[in-house]
């Protein structure tokens, strides 16, 4: 015998219904949710001293049928407005843990229900009344509850767009500040820049009740990576928030029974599209007008909104000037800031640059090695730099060499195809003797007669830091050219930094005493190890003699000042003769630091 089976519900499931819902909280927003479907638009609520007893009215159409009120998933909402209606918002308020009794009353009737009383099926008899306007609740609470019923309300009032009252005082709706607002098939969308405090920042309205939708965020996210401007359209979902007031026709629909999120479908993929679409156009149509007349290269190192074209972006879309720029052909061109090298203590010492240069240019040239982008960046800003402090020398009349005219920037892209590489003529690499005087990584600093790159010349080319089987640096020139770079202000510092890096990835800081402390580097010390490799490995006799001669009296001097300052300037003593002898010693000692400083001067010419 063939058995047959078919979907049934057990009357006992009416007990249950309330737990449903999210609680106290869930239950207000069901009785808001009633009133806006109502038509209402006022709601008042009104509440005793130890808010236990709660009068709540609106102003709404009100309920013909009392019966509906507990016909589970019966509804006599308008299907044309209403999508989804559960028919079970009555229940919401029927937990027995939280209510004692509900008396509600509308039109000509009136009933008192008791939740412990539903739940196990009793009848309520309901009773006439003179018309009432709207809907009225008289809710009794078991026992306050843990939240001010004020702070209550201000959660649940939502977007709803009536009059809100407690104890006859407003309850204003969150104010959404937005900075692009587009109308969409899928309803109405705001954006705003997010701020560090928001924990949720994509909400979707429902009849006007927000829902923090994780499944919305994640739409979003995939919309904005699969935007053709995906740098822009990324921009809007990491650095804003969004409020989306759905319309049901686009078929998003939020799940029963107290809606605490969307469905996740292709409807809310699609929906999600739309809105990134169109939040995406918007923000590049009003870029658009506002770049119209900027500059090919805009301003370069660390770019301010206050500084410059930046300033004219409305201070709403500013978070979104990068993106934005680069969607209409500038290339933004980075690279570490070499002069703001820093060593840190954390267990140990740590290096690190504190900030990285930044130029959008729309000319900017491709190249595919991150490293080459790195010397051409830094080469550029530290040109910029020296221009501008030759300006200053300018006005007041003093002079510096002319530079060499350098104005180009660089743009990485690693899969660029046909990018022009860089070319190196005349390489001289040695390995770094294995002496005490320095402990640089091997090879450290090679030579070139000619670094070029897309017919211009280039003086330096940095190396991988972490690779020890290639330079870290190269040097077009002889040795006295690379110790002049290496000692220039311009450029110097950036190059020394490099090394700093590299020794710390290659070899020990410790090892090759360049760290003084852990959150100091000894840049003196840095500066003449790599100056001595350079001349031992690719100077003339003359010139290393000359710096051995240097360094022998560099040593001397150092001596003759620690022994001037054990010598004390006055004799406790009072004897004659030893303050006599003391004062011809202060004398000699003197004397021979001048000595030194000549000599030492002297062949500092011939270095």
């Amino acid at each position: 015998m063939i058995k047959t089976i078919k979907a049934q519900v057990d009357p006992a499931i009416i007990g249950d219904l309330p737990k449903y819902f999210g609680g106290w909280e869930a239950a207000l927003r069901e009785v808001f949710q009633n009133a806006h479907r109502a038509g209402a638009t006022k709601l008042d609520i009104t509440a005793d001293a130890n808010e236990t007893k709660l009068v709540i009215s609106d102003n709404g159409e009100g309920c013909a049928d009392p019966e509906v009120l507990l016909f589970a998933k019966r509804s006599t909402w308008d299907p044309e407005k209403v999508v989804d209606a559960a028919g079970l918002g009555v229940f919401s308020l029927l937990n027995p843990e939280i209510v004692e009794q509900v008396f509600l009353a509308s039109h000509d009737w009136h009933v008192t229900l008791v939740p412990q009383a539903v739940a196990q099926g009793e009848s309520f008899d309901v009773m006439p009344c003179d018309y009432l306007e709207g809907f009225l609740l008289i809710i009794t609470l078991v026992k306050p509850q843990s939240e001010k019923l004020l702070d209550t309300l201000k959660k649940v009032r939502e977007l709803f767009p009536f009059t809100v009252t407690f104890n006859g005082a407003v309850i204003e709706a969150e104010k959404f500040v937005a900075a692009l607002v587009v109308e969409t098939p899928a309803g109405k969308a705001y954006w705003r820049e997010s701020n560090a405090y928001e924990v949720t920042r994509f909400e979707a309205a429902w009849e006007y009740r927000r829902i923090y939708a994780e499944s919305f965020r994640k739409a979003l996210r995939d919309a904005a990576n699969e935007h053709p401007q995906a740098k822009l359209a990324r921009a809007l979902y990491e650095c804003g928030s969004v409020r989306w007031f759905i319309n049901p026709e686009c078929g998003a629909r939020p799940k029963l029974q107290d809606r605490s999120d969307l469905i996740a479908g292709e409807s809310l993929q699609t929906a999600a599209r739309m809105i990134m679409n169109a939040l995406t156009d918007q923000a590049l149509a009003q870029f658009k007008e506002i770049t119209v007349h900027w500059p090919h290269r805009l301003p370069i190192r660390n770019h301010s909104h206050n500084n410059g074209v930046w300033s004219e972006v409305p201070v709403a879309l500013r978070v979104l000037s990068a993106a934005a720029v680069q969607c209409l052909g500038w290339r933004k061109c980075e690279a570490d800031d070499m002069t703001s090298g820093r060593a840190w203590d954390e267990d140990g010492i740590r290096l690190e640059y504190d900030d990285r240069l930044t130029v959008y240019d729309k000319d900017a040239l491709v190249a595919d090695d991150p490293w080459l982008v790195e010397t051409i960046n830094n080469f550029y800003d530290a040109r910029e730099i020296t221009q501008r402090s030759l300006e200053s020398l300018k006005k007041n009349n003093q002079t510096r060499p002319a530079l060499a005219p350098f104005n180009v920037v660089a743009y990485l892209d690693e899969h660029a195809k046909n990018a022009p590489g860089v070319e190196i003529k005349g390489l001289r690499a040695k390995h770094a003797p294995k002496e005490e005087k320095y402990q640089s990584p091997d090879p450290f600093i090679a030579l070139a007669e000619r670094i070029t790159f897309n017919d211009m010349e280039l003086p330096f080319l940095l190396g991988d830091t972490g690779n020890e089987d290639q330079p870290v640096l190269i040097i077009a020139g002889c040795a006295e050219d690379a110790v002049r770079l290496l000692k220039g202000d311009d450029l110097g510092g950036r190059l020394l930094w490099h090394c700093v890096m590299a020794q710390e990835q290659r070899g020990n800081l410790w090892d090759a005493d360049w760290a003084i402390h852990n959150d100091e580097i000894d840049e003196d010390r840095v500066l003449k190890d790599l100056v001595l490799e350079v001349t031992e490995n690719f100077g003339d006799k003359k010139t290393l003699k000359a710096r051995q001669t240097h360094a022998q009296l560099s040593g001397v001097l150092t001596q003759i000042q620690n022994a001037a300052i054990r010598i004390p300037p006055k004799c406790d003593a009072g004897n004659a003769a030893i303050d006599q002898a003391l004062k011809r010693a202060r004398k000699e000692i003197a004397l021979a630091e001048t000595l030194t400083r000549k000599a030492m001067t002297r062949v500092a010419k011939a270095v």
